[in-house]
């Protein structure tokens, strides 16, 4: 009987990430518990790397000097790399971008 497989007692094999999952996430009930429909399809939108800014949507919800304050920021920082002007970086780095695309939590 391999002891990494077993399904007897379920064991905590890394810390508990509190700030994402909860404070109740690491019993078996919670974990039964399916996701609801709009959670699935948020994660399927944040899985996509290539998700874009609705940009006609921002446009028209909040008015288009922020629409052109995003793009002008995204345009930036996918110019200048991943740090600020004149620092040394790692070219494949896209620290900025990544930072303000919200993938630098992946």
């Amino acid at each position: 009987m391999d002891p990494l497989n077993s399904s007897s007692i379920p064991i905590m094999r890394s810390p508990i990430d509190m700030m994402q999952n909860g404070p109740n996430s690491d019993n078996l009930a919670a974990g039964a518990v399916q996701t609801h429909p709009i959670d699935r399809m948020q994660k399927a939108h944040a899985m996509n790397a290539n998700a874009s800014l609705d940009i006609d949507a921002i446009r028209r919800l909040y008015g288009s000097a922020l629409a052109m304050r995003l793009t002008t920021e995204r345009k930036l920082a996918s110019n200048v790399g991943g740090r600020l002007p004149g620092m040394d970086a790692n070219p494949d780095s896209q620290l900025m971008l990544d930072t303000l695309t919200g993938n630098d939590l992946n």
